[in-house]
């Protein structure tokens, strides 16, 4: 007959305490903490969903560390970028006004000799100190002011009389390109006599004589004469837009640009910019006077100063190129500008988005290439950069003592990108995932482990709760 023999409970909610105690038949040693055995308890049903879930978030989280550090990495490239882009806007923007020095330089010294004939203008233009400043414009110009009563005597001074025979029935102006008078075709196909001044009609692009009109802005002085002789006696009031920039500089006292405007008498399909930097003499003293009259000259802010009325007798003017400037500006930041292609914008608020773009350079392609490619992308706007690459980056600048405001653009391309990456955003997704696949590994190993001593310890419970004594 089986006899019961009594054994105390264990205390409710604690697992059994098995100690050091052994079973002789199984030599059974199991010791595992409460607190995890109880944990295991818990888990037991549910552990595939939640182990799944936690494989799913490191790795949800080992991916994020891999875009966060992939950013990171362009985003520092891109900081980069962006401070070479500014060390060259600023030798953009020290280059041009360093041209436009040139203008004041010229216009100081017709100032200082408002007795200036066209020799005497040749010579100072010519000369070492300012030819250096004819890499970015083609010529140096005075342009005239002239009133509809003074316009007889002007196209009759004896100066430009012998400039245009020279040009147009000798050979002292001839270039190797072509002869002076086919390049001045508009003024020498005119009949002799007059230095007549020359018009632009906007619809047929025809050039002729110059109708009356109340006041002209004439091209008198232009040198070296030779480079480009088309210009002359070219009324500048007949182009709109060489009129609008007139207007603001007269109005301003400040040099004022042209937008971007294909040269009139450019052999090939180039942009240039006609720059305005306008004299001023006291309208009460000198308003009725030319400068072949030899008034004195002012700036604007300097007659306001003294309380007189500036009249805008002319302008020291220069037409840019503007390919052929942003070529001088960059020349010492190639080495920087691999894999990318830089744009130079006009960035005024009167200038429409799709006219704005003014140069490129690229230094994987010539010159010529550049030439063409600035001509053949001229609706190109600096959204259209900026979306087609959003690694773009963009400075804006403002040329000092004038109106003109500019922004570059620059784009990297495939190879730049490339160029950026390494390795570092893969090394933290690869340990990111081994770390955290690591630690699930434990879970899942463990796991049987945990099952199985609560196995055995529900049966050592077993054993010792009821025992059986005899046969």
């Amino acid at each position: 007959m089986a006899q019961i023999v009594p054994v105390t409970p264990e205390p409710e909610g604690k697992p059994h305490d098995l100690g050091t105690q052994e079973e002789p038949e199984h030599d059974l040693r199991v010791k595992i903490p409460w607190v995890a055995y109880y944990v295991g308890l818990k888990r037991a049903k549910h552990f595939s969903k939640f182990a799944i879930a936690a494989l799913i978030c490191v790795t949800c989280i080992s991916v994020v560390k891999y875009l966060l550090t992939l950013n990171g990495e362009i985003q520092v490239a891109k900081a980069g970028l962006l401070r070479d882009t500014e060390s060259l806007s600023m030798t953009i923007k020290a280059r041009i006004e360093n041209d436009f020095f040139a203008l004041d330089s010229v216009a100081n010294h017709w100032s200082q000799r408002s007795d200036m004939d066209r020799p005497q203008f040749r010579k100072y233009i010519t000369s070492p100190f300012f030819n250096k400043s004819l890499s970015s414009m083609t010529t140096a110009i005075l342009l005239h002011r002239v009133k509809d009563s003074q316009r007889d005597v002007i196209e009759q001074e004896t100066g430009s009389l012998k400039l245009r025979s020279d040009c147009c029935h000798g050979s002292v102006y001839d270039a190797d390109s072509a002869a002076c008078n086919l390049t001045a075709e508009a003024q020498c196909s005119l009949p002799d006599g007059r230095f007549h001044f020359v018009c632009i009609n906007m619809t047929t692009k025809v050039k002729d004589r110059c109708p009356r009109a109340q006041e002209y802005v004439v091209v008198m002085y232009q040198e070296p004469f030779e480079k480009n002789p088309g210009p002359m006696g070219f009324n500048m009031l007949s182009h709109p837009g060489r009129e609008s920039a007139w207007l603001e500089a007269i109005e301003t006292g400040q040099k004022a640009a042209t937008k971007r405007v294909k040269r009139v008498y450019a052999s090939q399909p180039e942009w240039g910019m006609l720059v305005w930097n306008p004299v001023f003499v006291d309208e009460e003293t000198s308003g009725n006077q030319t400068f072949f009259d030899s008034p004195e000259l002012f700036k604007k802010s300097e007659l306001e100063a003294m309380g007189r009325r500036p009249y805008a007798l002319g302008s020291v003017s220069g037409v840019y190129l503007l390919q052929r400037t942003l070529l001088g500006a960059v020349q010492d930041h190639v080495s920087s500008l691999q894999d990318v292609r830089l744009h130079l914008f006009d960035r005024r608020n009167s200038t429409k988005p799709d006219e704005s773009l003014l140069a490129v350079f690229d230094p994987q392609l010539s010159h010529e290439e550049m030439y063409a490619l600035a001509w053949e992308d001229q609706g190109l706007t600096p959204k259209m950069v900026k979306d087609r690459s959003h690694n773009a980056v963009q400075v804006a600048l403002t040329i000092g003592d004038s109106t003109l405001e500019l922004l570059v653009v620059v784009e990297p391309n495939e190879n730049w990108e490339q160029r950026q990456a390494t390795s570092a955003p893969w090394i933290v997704l690869g340990v990111s995932l081994a770390l955290g696949y690591a630690s699930q590994l434990e879970r899942w190993v463990g796991h049987p482990e945990i099952l199985s001593a609560h196995a055995l310890i529900e049966a050592k419970k077993e054993s010792y709760t009821v025992r059986a004594v005899g046969g």
